[in-house]
């Protein structure tokens, strides 16, 4: 699978990737660049694996956290930052019978060690085509005797821009240049993509068509047709691709939008009553982001749980919420974005985060909380602008 964001923007500004010269790069070098970084500044010291944390408590007497973890370890911790995002926990349909199936099944973010070669010749159905699904199948349809996918809603699809090997070299050789890149690409998606999110018309109209010419790519006039979004650009996440196409259009691979009525024993029953039989499930179903800490208990103060009598989440600037001292969230409520990368944003969210835990210590402080008048002005703005 290759990621879908330009790594000029999926990359940290003070730690580019410059060794990878790939436009897109693949899971390994994702993988890579996030370990060189953690090594680099001596994160990977601090790691400890296999700590599930369960529940946070905050002791008001002493302003401080306790932390459960699971198998019974416990921790105390002036300040806690959640930075564990909205794309963990695997979101799983529960399909009638998915427990009788004989073959193997599992979500996209449980792939592990499994490499393409797993699913030579083999029957696979992708249950999903969103962000995840058009990475994994382009790489499957080339080894599977039959690919099914199953779509619930088409996605508008923009071509992803390659470079040449000479001008992704020049970018990351030269600071300048990456930095003019990183800069471009920003751009780009606060101003496109982000009009096009905001119903301005020029920009609807504009990336309509760029993504009705990707989609052409399909030859197939019933597939092409079953591709194509009945809802205005920027409802959903604008996704990227130059191979989702060209691999849906191959004899190989089935499209199916009627819906999965129930998984039996040897595959899939269809709504319409015919049955898929297939050697593999692979769920590209997305994940659970609501509540945003699945599995665990936080209480705050006054023994305050976290959003449980709340119409949803919420949080000031996405970082932090009144009743609770000392807590805040990276990649938190009102911060998903579908036109640019959440890293981009983790970096001035880290600064904000950074300067309210120095802002206690250079005070003498055991606290700081935001105010539930400013939190609530905050929210009120956001459903204005949504």
């Amino acid at each position: 699978a290759e990621c879908d964001v330009p790594i000029a923007l999926y990359s940290y500004s003070f730690a580019s990737a410059d060794r990878h010269y790939e436009t897109f790069l693949g899971q390994k070098a994702v993988l890579d660049y996030i370990r060189e970084v953690s090594d680099k500044y001596r994160v990977t010291e601090h790691i400890r694996y296999g700590a599930n944390v369960e529940g946070l408590s905050f002791d008001e007497d002493s302003c401080i956290w306790n932390v459960r973890v699971s198998g019974g370890g416990k921790y105390r911790a002036r300040f806690v930052i959640s930075a564990v995002g909205q794309l963990h926990h695997p979101k799983i349909p529960d399909f009638p019978g998915a427990n009788q199936f004989q073959g193997e099944a599992f979500h996209t973010a449980r792939f592990g060690s499994r490499n393409i070669d797993h699913f030579v010749g083999k029957r696979v159905a992708v249950i999903g085509n969103g962000a995840s699904g058009i990475q994994i199948i382009p790489p499957l349809q080339k080894v599977c005797k039959e690919l099914h996918v199953y779509q619930r809603t088409p996605s508008y699809i923009f071509p992803k821009v390659r470079l040449s090997r000479a001008e992704e070299k020049i970018i990351a050789d030269f600071p300048i240049v990456r930095r003019a890149a990183r800069e471009f690409l920003r751009m780009f998606a606060e101003g496109a993509l982000y009009a096009a999110i905001k119903g301005e018309a020029w920009a609807q109209f504009a990336l309509k068509k760029v993504c009705d010419m990707n989609r052409s790519k399909v030859k197939d006039p019933e597939k092409r047709d079953k591709l194509h979004p009945r809802y205005p650009v920027g409802a959903k996440r604008t996704l990227f691709s130059d191979d989702f196409y060209p691999a849906v259009d191959k004899s190989n691979v089935f499209l199916h939008e009627d819906g999965i009525k129930e998984i039996c024993e040897m595959g899939i029953v269809n709504s319409d009553g015919s049955r898929i039989e297939v050697d593999t499930i692979i769920y590209a179903t997305g994940f659970i982001t609501n509540p945003l800490l699945h599995g665990m208990t936080v209480t705050g103060r006054s023994d305050k749980v976290l959003w449980k009598n709340e119409k949803g989440m919420r949080a000031y600037l996405g970082v932090a919420t009144s009743g609770f001292p000392n807590l805040f969230f990276l990649y938190g409520p009102h911060t998903n974005t579908g036109h640019a990368s959440v890293i981009d944003f983790l970096e001035p969210q880290s600064d904000f985060v950074t300067n309210a835990m120095y802002h206690v210590k250079e005070h003498g402080y055991k606290s700081i909380e935001v105010k539930e008048s400013a939190e609530n002005e905050f929210l009120n703005h956001v459903e204005q602008v949504a």
